[in-house]
Parts: structure tokens; sequence; C-alpha cells
């Protein structure tokens, strides 16, 4: 399985193989009964209208701060900002005015920004992990996001973050991505 915050649209090309399972945009694509969740609460035009709101003068704040739309979540991209720690602060200040209140997740320079009602990776996880009847599984995430995942009390899952983060909730760690092959 391979799970990402990425939209399957924007990740499917990136891949040279076919996997047997993708879940995208944070667990709302892939998973079991994803489809119906995107339909039944309507996050596309949730997210387009959150979209219109964070974009009206977002030039004017910073022009190296950029949204990336991918249709059930978005993600606010500050990695260019004049003054990033700055931009992060305006941006959770404008976050916290939408309606209705996202889930913000921070990233690497970027802020989620995700319906606060639906799924997430950790509950993909899980849900694949039921439907498809595997028993076991190893996770291994570098990201905020990923913590989800990392809290879930799930036997048989063995959870790895890549990183120097103390806090996350995952049961071992490696320092970096080229650990993870060896």
């Amino acid at each position: 399985p391979f799970v990402t915050g990425r939209a399957l649209d924007d990740l499917r090309p990136r891949l040279s193989f076919s996997p047997d399972y993708l879940i995208g945009n944070h667990g709302l694509e892939g998973v079991p009964d994803a489809r119906a969740i995107t339909k039944r609460t309507d996050l596309s035009q949730r997210v387009a209208h959150w979209k219109a709101q964070l974009a009206s003068g977002l030039d004017l704040l910073d022009p190296g701060i950029w949204i990336e739309d991918k249709h059930y979540s978005l993600s606010l991209h500050y990695l260019h900002a004049r003054d990033p720690a700055q931009a992060a602060r305006a941006l959770r200040e404008r976050i916290a005015a939408l309606s209705p209140p996202p889930r913000v997740i921070g990233g690497k320079c970027l802020l989620n920004v995700l319906p606060a009602d639906v799924g997430d990776k950790g509950s993909a996880v899980r849900a694949l992990l039921a439907s498809a009847g595997i028993a076991q599984a190893l996770y291994v995430g570098d990201d905020q996001t990923d913590e989800d995942v990392f809290r879930l009390s799930q036997p048989g899952l063995f959870t790895v973050h890549v990183g120097h983060d103390d806090d996350s909730a995952a049961r071992w760690r490696l320092h970096e991505q080229r650990d993870v092959e060896r």
C-alpha cells in the first residue's frame, strides 16, 4: 500500500509502478467508501470555498506563498515566503476565519487544510487493513500527517518515523530517508 497526502491524480503519473493499494489526499481518496464519503459531504465544494477565501489578497500578503488545490484538501506552501515564520502565522489567522472550521496539519513549510469531519491517514490505514484482511503492516512516514497512523493501537502495525522528531507517536525511529532502504 502507498499512503500519501498528495491527490491521486497528482500521484499516479509520478509512480513507475502500480501499487495494489493507493491512498491519497490524507486518506480521503482510495480507501473503501472514499467515493461515498467525498460525494456525501460535498467536500470539493467546501474546499473550493476555502480556497477562494484564502486566495483573496494572498499575493499581497507574500508572493512566495502558494496554494496547492488537491480537490478534497489544500496545502498552503510558504517555503519561498520572505519571512516563513510570519507567513505561517498570517496563514493560520486566515485559516481560523474559515467556515466550517477545517482541520489544520502542519508540515515542512506548509499547512494542510482538510475537512475536520471526515477521514485521515489513520482511519484510511485501519479501513484498508480491515477490508484487505491484512493482519500485519509496516508504515513508514516522515511528516506530521503520518501521526494519525502512528497513534493507532492496531495490532500488527509496525510504525516508523523518519526524522528527528522526538514527539512522534511512532514505535520506531530512523534518522534519515536513506536509512529506510537499509
